[in-house]
């Protein structure tokens, strides 16, 4: 019987991602501080924790809501905790009206919402080695520099793997991009690793359980900056217990217990890479 946690902080990119990073300047730090994130408890209950006002790390994970559940098929007491694309976070400083009050950041009703049909994994074995996507998570993500992965490159096979994904696109690749604009964020596709580990049922219904949260907030809570992640953190933690239920129960189905371990970690860099890998190498 084993429990998967992971915690994810993934960075507000903006629309030139090979540009920069906004958390450069917290690049010695382990987190940014005040910064908060989704993460999965002991339980298996998907909550939040807040990083030190040092930056030394993160506090306890607070939460009260189930993460996914492997289905009957495999061990039941297996459990993949966060949402269907992963975790996310910001590590995007700066300020916000939305949790000022001046902007209502609450679910919407999606009764009656038909969602779109499962997208494909985008499945491209054999263009990154382990080291390729680690480098990729540290220049990108953390330097801001990502013109060895960009056409031209001596990566540019592997950044093609590696690159965001819109969630219009035709398939998917490992990191999925939410939010049009000036800035969004970035989440990693646990349903398209799912589906190329062979849980071919399963990962439609964790992928319409996601698209289910982000469409019950996309409208009330749109990305700017760090406080506004916050908020669309919090109401799509909101709609998964509550607009999101029933794709959120349904979304408890993976058949084998081995599948959950490949596609999570125990923070965002082992979760990154493991989904990376799955996908890319």
């Amino acid at each position: 019987m084993a429990t998967y946690r992971f915690l994810a902080v993934a960075a507000f990119l903006s629309l030139t991602v090979a540009s920069s990073l906004s958390c450069s300047s917290n690049r010695d730090n382990a987190c940014t501080p005040g910064q908060s994130i989704r993460c999965v408890g002991v339980t298996g209950c998907t909550g939040a924790q807040v990083c030190t006002g040092e930056g030394s790390g993160y506090g306890e994970c607070t939460c009260g809501s189930p993460g996914y559940q492997v289905g009957t098929g495999g061990n039941a007491s297996t459990q993949l905790g966060g949402a269907v694309g992963g975790t996310f976070g910001s590590a995007l400083g700066g300020s916000s009206s939305v949790n000022g009050g001046t902007q209502s950041c609450v679910p919407e009703s999606v009764s009656g919402r038909v969602f779109p049909a499962y997208i494909p994994a985008r499945h491209m074995p054999g263009s990154c080695t382990e080291q390729a996507i680690l480098d990729y998570y540290v220049t990108c993500y953390q330097s801001g520099e990502c013109a060895a992965f960009m056409t031209g490159g001596p990566y540019a096979t592997c950044g093609a793997c590696l690159a965001p994904s819109e969630l219009t696109a035709s398939s998917l690749g490992p990191l999925l991009q939410l939010g049009p604009g000036s800035a969004y964020a970035i989440e990693t596709n646990v349903a398209g690793c799912e589906e190329i580990l062979g849980e071919v049922a399963c990962a439609p219904k964790m992928q319409a359980e996601f698209l289910c949260q982000y469409a019950a907030c996309t409208s009330n809570c749109p990305l700017d900056n760090y406080d506004s992640y916050n908020a669309l953190y919090q109401c799509m933690a909101t709609a998964l217990t509550m607009q999101c239920a029933s794709q959120h129960k349904s979304a408890q189905c993976l058949q084998l217990a081995s599948d959950a371990a490949p596609c999570t970690g125990s923070n965002f860099q082992e979760q990154f890479i493991a989904v990376s890998k799955t996908f890319c190498s």
